[in-house]
C-alpha cells in the first residue's frame, strides 16, 4: 500500500475518533446537583468526646497487721484529710509486745554497762600484769556481744512499735472514702484479698476520652507533634451526664499516640480541678473541645470527597461544569461540617452534596 495513502487513512480515522469523542462529551446528560455559594463569617463549635472521669489516684487501704477491728471512724463518702484516723484495731497484743521489747532493751543496756565495767577492770589489771591478755581480750569480746544484744533488742522494739502504730489505720492522702468492706468485730490481716476501703484523691480529676486515628493524623499534620498538639489545645469543657456544663475549665495534658487495635482510637486525658468535690470517680460525660474563628469558611462534610488522604470539592464553572479543587480543613471537626483553611474563596460556588458521584468536567443542572 502507498505510504502516503496509509497516512491519509490514519489521519481520517483519527479525526473520526476525535469527532466521536467530542460528540460523546457534548451529548452526556447533565446531572442535577445542589450548589452552595461560599461565604465567611464568625464561627464557633464544640467537638464532643465521650469521657470517663477518675480521681488522680485511688489508694487501697489494707491492714499491715492481723487483729480485730475495734472502731470505725469514717463513713462511706466522707472526705478525709491526710493522716486522719480511719480504723482502730485491737491493740492489746501489740502494746504488750512493745512493753516486752522495752524491757529487753533495758536489760540489754544493763548488760552493756556491766560488760563495760568488767572490761575497764580487766584493762587496769592487765596493765599491772595482774591478769592475762586472754582475760582482757575475753572481756572485750563480751562487751561486743552485749552491744550486739542491745542492737537486736532495739530493733525488736522498733518493730514492735511499728506494729502497734499499724493498729491505727490512717489515710495516706486527702480524698473520698469508698466502700467499707469490713466492720468492727471482723478479724482482718495482711493476707486478706479485699481492701478495707479505697481513698480516692479527687482534688484534680482525670477525664479520659478518645480521638480517632483519623483525627490524630489531622492534628499531627497541623501541629507537627503530639507535644505541639497539647500545647496548642485550648481550654476544654466538661458536659456531665445530666446535660449540665461543669463550671471549671480543663486542660488536655496527655495524648497516648498509640492506637488501640480494638477501637482504632488513641486515649487522651484532660485534667479538671474539683474544689467542691462535685466530680466523683466513675462519673461519665463528654469532653467539649472548642474552636473559635473570627471569619471562617464553613462547608458541609458531605460536599467533600477524598483522594489519597487529601480532601477535595467540586467548584462550579460559568459553563455549568464542575472542576475538582483540593482544600485544607481545620483538623478539629464535629462530624457535620469542615472549617476550610485554604483552597476556597468567598463567592465561589461548590457542589453541596454527592461530590463522590461526579467526575471532572461533568455537566450539571443546579437544583434547589
Amino acid at each position: 500500500m502507498n505510504i502516503r495513502y496509509l497516512m491519509v487513512i490514519l489521519s481520517a480515522a483519527g479525526l473520526l475518533a476525535g469527532c466521536k469523542s467530542t460528540n460523546k462529551r457534548d451529548n452526556s446528560p447533565a446531572v442535577p446537583v445542589k450548589v452552595i455559594t461560599v461565604t465567611a463569617g464568625p464561627y464557633s463549635q464544640n467537638m464532643a468526646y465521650s469521657a470517663i472521669i477518675q480521681g488522680t489516684s485511688d489508694v487501697e487501704i489494707r491492714p499491715k497487721v492481723q487483729s480485730y477491728i475495734e472502731a470505725e471512724y469514717v463513713n462511706e463518702g466522707d472526705f478525709v484529710h491526710k493522716g486522719q484516723l480511719l480504723f482502730l484495731l485491737d491493740t492489746v497484743q501489740y502494746k504488750a509486745a512493745v512493753r516486752v521489747a522495752e524491757a529487753n532493751v533495758k536489760a540489754a543496756e544493763a548488760g552493756v554497762e556491766a560488760a563495760e565495767l568488767t572490761l575497764q577492770t580487766k584493762k587496769n589489771l592487765y596493765k599491772k600484769n595482774i591478769t592475762s591478755e586472754y582475760e582482757y581480750l575475753t572481756a572485750e569480746i563480751e562487751l561486743r556481744t552485749k552491744k550486739a544484744t542491745l542492737s537486736q533488742a532495739e530493733a525488736e522494739l522498733t518493730n514492735a512499735s511499728r506494729n502497734l502504730s499499724y493498729t491505727y489505720v490512717t489515710s495516706p492522702m486527702a480524698g473520698i472514702v469508698g466502700v467499707i468492706t469490713h466492720t468492727p468485730g471482723n478479724l482482718i490481716g495482711p493476707s486478706m484479698t479485699d481492701a478495707l476501703t479505697v481513698i480516692s484523691d479527687i482534688t484534680v480529676m482525670r477525664v479520659y476520652f478518645s480521638l480517632s486515628e483519623r483525627q490524630l493524623l489531622s492534628l499531627v499534620r497541623h501541629d507537627g507533634s503530639i507535644a505541639n498538639i497539647i500545647k496548642n489545645m485550648p481550654a476544654v469543657s466538661l458536659r456531665l451526664s445530666d446535660g449540665c456544663i461543669y463550671k471549671e475549665k480543663g486542660k488536655v495534658v496527655a495524648i497516648s499516640g498509640v492506637v488501640d487495635k480494638k477501637t482504632g482510637a488513641v486515649r487522651a486525658r484532660a485534667d479538671f480541678r474539683n474544689p467542691s468535690h462535685i466530680l466523683k470517680s466513675g462519673f461519665t460525660g463528654n469532653v467539649l473541645i472548642p474552636a473559635y474563628f473570627d471569619s471562617a469558611i464553613v462547608i458541609p462534610q458531605k460536599a467533600t470527597f477524598e483522594i489519597q488522604d487529601r480532601k477535595f470539592v467540586y467548584t462550579v464553572t460559568d459553563s455549568s461544569t464542575v472542576v475538582s479543587r483540593p482544600i485544607t480543613v481545620n483538623p478539629m471537626e464535629d462530624g457535620d461540617v469542615y472549617v476550610v483553611m485554604d483552597g476556597l474563596k468567598v463567592g465561589e460556588k461548590i457542589v453541596a452534596e454527592g461530590a463522590e458521584f461526579l467526575k471532572e468536567r461533568q455537566k450539571i443542572i443546579v437544583t434547589e
